[in-house]
């Protein structure tokens, strides 16, 4: 990863559990098998009622830019509900009446390196746009996150972005 990166000297955040994150826009929240386990067993519940409940396979989405499909093979991700307190959007199926993450210790691994995703750590701006969503980023009271873990969380999620990501169909 390259050094001279805006972000190098660090950046402040702090998740402060309002969450923002966790209602929007429909999409996804992939979750794997090691993840759904370690859920399951901190909700005291089987897997498979965890499936059942809280998940859903995802076998093909549009892609809205150009309408082709993409394919997933077996994926599965977090089942969202629409939201009560913001209509149109989607609350993750574990987000508490506080606001909070109700899997917060156990939450998946694209929970856990938010905000240090590709899309947001590209520019300054686009790290100044996402504060304006989630309140952790620049929070006067937040410590400094410093370069080498922005990278490992950074690295952690394009890795993980690799292994769902979908093929197209024609």
């Amino acid at each position: 990863m390259d050094k001279d990166v805006w972000y190098k000297k660090g950046v402040r955040f702090s998740c402060t559990q309002c969450g923002r994150c966790c209602t929007g826009p429909e999409g996804f929240v992939w979750v794997n098998d090691n993840e759904m386990k370690k859920i399951a067993q901190y909700l005291n519940i089987s897997l498979e009622e965890l499936k059942e409940k809280h998940t859903h396979l995802v076998k093909r989405e549009e892609n809205p830019k150009n309408g082709s499909l993409k394919k997933y093979k077996k994926k599965r991700s977090l089942t969202e509900i629409p939201s009560e307190k913001n209509p149109g959007d989607f609350d993750c199926t574990f987000l508490a009446e506080d606001g909070a993450c109700s899997i917060y210790p156990h939450r998946p691994k694209q929970c856990r390196t938010y905000p240090f995703w590709p899309e947001i750590l590209k520019s300054k701006r686009s790290w100044e746009n996402e504060a304006r969503y989630c309140e952790g980023i620049n929070h006067k009271e937040a410590n400094v996150v410093a370069f080498p873990s922005i990278q490992e969380n950074l690295t952690e999620q394009i890795q993980y972005e690799r292994t769902h990501k979908p093929s197209e169909e024609s």
